[in-house]
């Protein structure tokens, strides 16, 4: 309710945060990064957080705003980590600039086979590898199958970086990370051509 009424204020915030994004990746470029990743989480597991009013007028214009600036100081990709689903939002995110994004949470209705086959070729699509159950609770033969399904379903043609939807949280034992690297490593190699 605060951002129907606050529209003022959630503008003044948005703008406060984009200077501060831009600065940070201006520091992490002169450090040596290749690539910029703006973690802005906008949605619960079902859908985004504000309205689409308020991402129309105050949200998508400072992604444009950040990821301007940031190709200006330097042209490199820029992706967008959030959780959630996105569905309903992902030609936003496109038309906002990202060249990819991160998360693609399994268990937030991100399927993965239909967001590369609709978006695979506008964004680079990483992560989707579930940390509700497979990566925290699951075998590592689970893990092993979900990874060689995930890379079956994202990895042709390029653009997809294999991850969890998150990061490598506490809670993963560490034979399921190794399991995921070593399936990854084994099975998700591009073929070369001559």
């Amino acid at each position: 309710i605060y951002a129907l009424t606050n529209t003022t204020e959630i503008g003044i915030l948005a703008g406060v945060v984009a200077e501060f994004e831009i600065e940070k990746a201006k520091l992490f470029l002169d450090s040596g990064a290749d690539a910029i990743l703006i973690a802005d989480d906008i949605a619960f597991n079902t859908g985004v957080f504000l309205p689409p009013k308020i991402m129309r007028e105050i949200i998508y214009p400072r992604y444009k705003e950040m990821i301007r600036e940031i190709k200006r100081y330097r042209d490199v990709a820029v992706f967008l980590h959030s959780d959630g689903d996105l569905n309903k939002v992902m030609d936003n995110i496109i038309e906002s600039g990202f060249d990819g994004l991160q998360s693609l949470q399994p268990s937030a209705g991100m399927d993965i086979q239909h967001i590369k086959k609709n978006y695979g070729d506008q964004l680079c699509l990483m992560g989707n590898i579930d940390l509700d159950y497979v990566m925290t609770r699951g075998t590592p033969a689970e893990v092993e199958d979900t990874v060689k399904k995930t890379l079956d379903a994202a990895a042709p043609g390029g653009g997809f970086i294999l991850s969890t939807c998150n990061t490598l949280v506490n809670s993963i034992p560490p034979e399921n990370a190794l399991v995921m690297y070593r399936t990854a490593d084994a099975y998700g190699v591009y073929p070369i051509s001559l």
